[in-house]
């Protein structure tokens, strides 16, 4: 489903934006390796569960 790797992009750039580690090597703005991650498989719809209802 796009919508859900969309918002799992979304949370992970603020994950990126807010210091975490990035899981690939880039020096790209938090936006764009988040999406990154999501295309090469680092990161996906787990982020969604890491969300709080």
């Amino acid at each position: 489903n796009c919508f859900n790797l969309t918002l799992a992009a979304t949370y992970r750039a603020r994950e990126l934006a807010q210091g975490h580690e990035a899981r690939i090597t880039t020096d790209d703005k938090p936006t764009v390796t988040a999406l990154r991650e999501v295309a090469q498989g680092v990161t996906g719809l787990e982020m969604l569960r890491k969300v709080p209802s």
